[in-house]
């Protein structure tokens, strides 16, 4: 009996042990939210023209607001900094503009999704801020335990939306997790290569907000023409040869998310080798000559194997944060059962 008691105290310092390094190795590997300022407007690529639409958005979410839900979010958070919460508030702000585009938008992070529910609990301002920003509410799904199994095509149909929209951030991987690491679906594709530009508006974009805003209208056109661009390119030919931007130029992550697009379509075995190659062809540190060494990385800012100081690291958006702490959100990196979207 002794024996068996001295077991179990065994295995539960062995368990408490493992979980506290766990806990410390999240919280070191944070990134550091205060390096960098956040921006005042979303940053969205050049010939993403959503001006009004950007306008609208920051218009119902005034000050008051947003002072409420950050006090609310830090006081349940205690280990959040207010910069976190500054840069996990901008990326639900880019969110929320996707789900103005598209027809439904899987939720990605757990640490965005927390401050989503917070903004639920100001219900009169919450619907203030939908009829505001696209004249209706956007619809938050609850979870529930039959939710689908991870779907990595619409995962990847999340990121190459999110590239053709808004330039990196020096947080996007940490928050939302790495990108390119997974196809689209080749159904999806063939949608986008052979379904009419009206039929893929009712199928994959917000179809009331498309109808009602010209602005929105005019980047679901533009999304839609540069994916049978694309797709239309993979076909013809055997290579990726589109010029490759340097790391840190606006156009690096569409560059990207083309690389995808076109290792989708080819179906091949190889598509993480690939994406890989594009990725750390640039990346080897340049000051190996006397060290031999080229396993460095410079950091950037969609994978989150890197912390913004530039070494190569394991950030994680659902360890050591304080608004990752506590968190029920059954969201993961590859599926999520809360969707935003405007819907029909």
């Amino acid at each position: 009996m002794q024996v068996l008691i001295t077991v179990i105290i065994v295995v539960a310092i062995f368990f408490m042990i493992r979980s506290l390094s766990k806990t410390f190795r999240n919280r070191r590997r944070q990134p550091n939210y205060k390096k960098h300022l956040v921006p005042k407007q979303l940053n969205l690529q050049r010939d993403v023209i959503l001006r009004d639409a950007e306008s609208r958005l920051q218009a119902g979410l005034p000050k008051h607001f947003v002072k409420q839900l950050k006090g609310r979010m830090l006081e349940k958070y205690p280990r959040m900094s207010e910069a976190e919460f500054d840069w996990k508030f901008f990326e639900l702000k880019r969110y929320f503009m996707m789900t103005a585009i598209m027809k439904s938008v899987p939720m990605y992070s757990d640490s965005v999704d927390d401050i989503w529910h917070e903004m639920l609990m100001f219900t009169r301002e919450y619907q203030e801020f939908g009829e505001t920003f696209i004249g209706s509410s956007i619809h938050h799904a609850p979870h529930s335990s039959t939710a689908s199994s991870p779907n990595p095509g619409e995962r990847a149909w999340f990121e190459w939306v999110y590239s053709q929209l808004f330039t990196v951030s020096p947080y996007t991987g940490a928050i939302w997790k790495s990108f390119f690491r997974h196809p689209l679906d080749i159904t999806r594709i063939e949608e986008l290569l052979l379904m009419s530009e009206e039929s893929l508006v009712k199928s994959l974009f917000n179809q009331r907000t498309v109808e009602q805003y010209p602005e929105i209208r005019s980047v679901v056109h533009l999304l839609i023409a540069k994916a049978k661009r694309q797709i239309s390119g993979a076909e013809h030919n055997t290579a990726y040869d589109e010029a490759r931007p340097s790391r840190g130029n606006a156009d690096f992550m569409p560059y990207m998310a083309g690389a995808m697009m076109f290792h989708s379509y080819q179906n091949d075995n190889g598509f993480e080798e690939h994406m890989q190659q594009y990725s750390l062809e640039d990346e080897k540190k340049k000051d190996t000559a006397n060290t031999g060494d080229s396993s460095g990385y410079i950091c950037n800012g969609w994978d989150e194997n890197c912390t913004d100081n530039g070494s190569h690291d394991s950030s994680s958006d659902s360890g050591g944060g304080g608004g990752d702490s506590g968190s029920t959100s059954s969201c993961s990196s590859s599926s999520c059962s809360s969707c935003g979207g405007g819907g029909d």
